[in-house]
């Protein structure tokens, strides 16, 4: 096999074509305490806990991977959900037709002050060789001004916008005494609930970091897949795609 995406590439095996196996995992860390890892081949650290998920080649550009389905907090979202996995990026994306089941299987929102983190559901993911999970505290981030600002403007996450919006209306409400029920936007509120605004009112605050697009056919697993911190259990280190 002689693959390369580079354009340095003189033709010879990649590193993972010479691998006995052709296994590659990744373990990426939080914060400057703790360092990251990439283990290639049979190689395991001591202790660790692996899940060893094939993945198939979708075309030239990616490799992805195919669940028997998706659970979220006991309930199938999903059933046979194809997913690349991305260690690339920080968020999770899926099609809006799983984003939708959110509501439909009673996923309470992310409180802006962060208090109901603990009450979010775990996300599953199966396969016959095992389960992957990932836990609230793995998809959800505490947002920095930067990052909410990206989320504003990025266009995928206009239901965490909406979500946002919606707590920040009644906010408002009842700031203003009044029926939370019934604050559509009129006027000066219209630019306190637009997108840019809510952004910045998100900063510091909690939100998952998730986003949604019909663009999207499969789901793409970000960093949180990967994450190690002892506050959620290192998922990332006993877990393996």
């Amino acid at each position: 096999v002689q693959t390369c995406a580079l354009p340095i590439c003189d033709g010879s095996p990649t590193v993972i074509a010479q691998l006995a196996d052709g296994e590659v995992g990744v373990c990426l860390s939080q914060g400057d305490s703790q360092s990251g890892a990439l283990f290639m081949s049979d190689y395991m650290p001591q202790g660790t806990k692996w899940i060893s998920i094939p993945l198939s080649e979708a075309d030239e550009h990616h490799y992805q991977v195919k669940f028997d389905a998706m659970v979220v907090g006991g309930k199938t979202a999903s059933n046979n959900l194809l997913a690349i996995v991305d260690s690339g990026t920080s968020f999770l994306l899926f099609p809006n037709s799983i984003i939708n089941q959110f509501d439909q299987l009673g996923v309470p929102d992310v409180e802006i002050d962060c208090s109901n983190v603990d009450d979010m559901p775990t996300l599953q993911f199966t396969h016959s060789a095992g389960t992957v999970e990932i836990p609230p505290a793995a998809y959800i981030g505490r947002l920095s001004g930067s990052l909410s600002k990206e989320m504003a403007e990025s266009g995928v996450f206009a239901w965490v916008l909406d979500k946002a919006r919606t707590q920040k209306r009644k906010a408002m409400a009842a700031k203003g005494g009044g029926n939370a029920s019934a604050t559509a936007p009129t006027g000066a509120d219209e630019q306190e609930l637009g997108d840019a605004s809510i952004g910045d009112w998100m900063a510091g605050g909690c939100a998952p970091l998730i986003g949604a697009s019909d663009m999207v056919e499969v789901a793409i697993l970000g960093m949180p897949l990967y994450r190690s911190n002892a506050e959620i259990g290192r998922a990332s280190c006993r877990e393996r795609v």
